[in-house]
């Protein structure tokens, strides 16, 4: 993994949709999207992931969709998580 803890390759994206798979250490501060769906697919290690007022830890075979307009984070509680990242225009 490289230094910087963040890798992402693109899987596919067109005019409605695009996913990515990615690897990370990276923690993800609170956020909010209004102008796409994100969701994402665990392959590999865990995660906590604060959803609104909901909390949710994630391991592999688990999905998460994210609603447009709700606050959330991610953080990373193995050494590194391997998902795949989608998000819906």
């Amino acid at each position: 993994m490289p230094s910087e803890g963040f890798v992402c390759l693109k899987i596919k994206k067109d005019d409605r949709l695009q996913q990515m798979l990615v690897v990370t250490k990276t923690n993800v501060p609170e956020e909010e999207h209004g102008d796409y769906l994100e969701s994402f697919f665990i392959l590999k290690g865990r995660c906590e992931c604060t959803v609104g007022n909901s909390h949710f830890k994630l391991s592999p075979g688990d999905f998460l969709e994210i609603p447009l307009n709700v606050k959330h984070d991610i953080k990373i509680i193995s050494p590194y998580v391997v998902a795949i990242l989608q998000y819906q225009w």
